[in-house]
Order: structure tokens, then C-alpha cells, then sequence
């Protein structure tokens, strides 16, 4: 969440090594079909999802993880927003962009 980052930010900027190499993450990995199944709880009408297999390509990286081991130790530094927050929220923030009421 760019809320964390933020923070992290702040912190390593006062309290990290000059030229230090921080990897800010959440250490947690969530599928596609995840993050499409936490969107879906949160709408207001059902829908109707199709894969289309056509679009898929054999280069794509099926799982990408990070690691926040030296935040956490170093800095003290965990995430305060889980997933579905993040989502929430900025699903909630285009649901009341005047331009795009008409979609939602």
C-alpha cells in the first residue's frame, strides 16, 4: 500500500545506511484470481467473469515475492494495511471520481 511506503520512506530516509538497498514489500503474494476474488466481494452487482486462455503467455512469472526481512529487523518497519483495504479503498476512490460514476 502506498500508505506503508510512505511511512517506510520517512523512516529509512532518516534511519537507513546512505546508498542502502530496501525492499519495500509487503512480503505477503497474492494470484491474480485473488485480488480479482477480493474486487468481486466488494461490488454491488454480480459478475460474470471469462478467462480467455488466448491471452495468456508462457513468459508471464506465475508467482513474484519479495522479501521485508531487513525492514522489519533494521527499521521495525510491517505493513498496516492488508490487501482488501488497499483494494477497498481505492476501489471506493474511482467509484466517487465524478468522471467515472457512469461505470459503477
Amino acid at each position: 500500500d502506498v500508505r506503508d511506503i510512505g511511512r517506510y520512506l520517512t523512516v529509512i530516509m532518516q534511519k537507513g545506511e546512505k546508498g542502502g538497498i530496501y525492499n519495500l514489500c509487503s512480503g505477503k503474494t497474492y494470484s491474480i484470481k485473488e485480488i480479482l476474488n477480493i474486487l468481486l466481494s466488494f461490488s454491488k452487482e454480480k459478475i460474470e467473469v471469462e478467462v480467455d486462455k488466448t491471452k495468456f503467455r508462457p513468459i508471464d512469472i506465475p508467482k513474484l515475492a519479495g522479501s521485508n526481512q531487513l525492514i522489519k529487523k533494521q527499521f521495525n518497519l510491517f505493513p498496516e494495511y492488508q490487501i482488501e483495504q488497499t483494494l477497498f479503498d481505492l476501489l471506493n476512490h474511482w467509484r466517487n471520481e465524478p468522471e467515472c460514476k457512469l461505470m459503477w
